[in-house]
């Protein structure tokens, strides 16, 4: 498996683990209308303007390609002081999660701020097993928040590292 900083030419392959996730992770959450519109091509087309502009790693396997990203940068609400850092999205093919190329992606994203030593937080729709691996990595779970999705309100839990060096891997 090789973790790098994601290029213009992996836009497709992101977009496709984007879209596998969601589905295969959020469908018994997520209303099926709005994953029924997530496509491909609108995605990579979304990606390609995110990787020339943002932080964005991905692991990839030889045979396969593309298996996983994470994508952050600063935090985007403004709600939760003095944390500066944010993990936007952090998704692993079903059939390699468990496989350690989550923390190896959010190692590789941590190595690339330039100030190591900020706060962190991510979100994470509550029903999410994704909530399992984050409190695995020492963060602490700070806010719950409604968001709506297609008309439907869902928990979004709110977790944080105090210091991106708490991340325990």
């Amino acid at each position: 498996m090789d973790i790098r900083k994601a290029q213009q030419g992996d836009a497709l392959g992101v977009a496709e683990v984007q879209v596998d996730t969601w589905h295969s992770t959020y469908s018994p959450i997520v209303p099926e209308s709005y994953l029924q519109r997530m496509t491909y091509a609108g995605r990579e087309k979304k990606w390609r303007k995110i990787i020339a502009a943002e932080q964005v790693y991905i692991a990839s396997v030889p045979a396969e390609g593309i298996v996983g990203f994470i994508h952050g940068g600063p935090e985007r609400s403004g709600l939760y002081a003095g944390f500066n850092q944010e993990v936007y999205a952090l998704y692993i093919r079903k059939e390699h999660q468990g496989k350690g190329h989550g923390t190896r992606l959010l190692d590789a994203w941590r190595t690339g701020l330039l100030h190591r030593d900020v706060p962190v937080l991510v979100r994470v729709l509550e029903d999410n097993p994704a909530c399992a691996f984050y409190e695995k990595k020492g963060a602490g779970r700070i806010d719950s928040q409604t968001v709506t999705i297609d008309g439907v309100d869902l928990e979004e839990a709110v977790y944080g590292w105090g210091d991106i060096r708490q991340i325990d891997f």
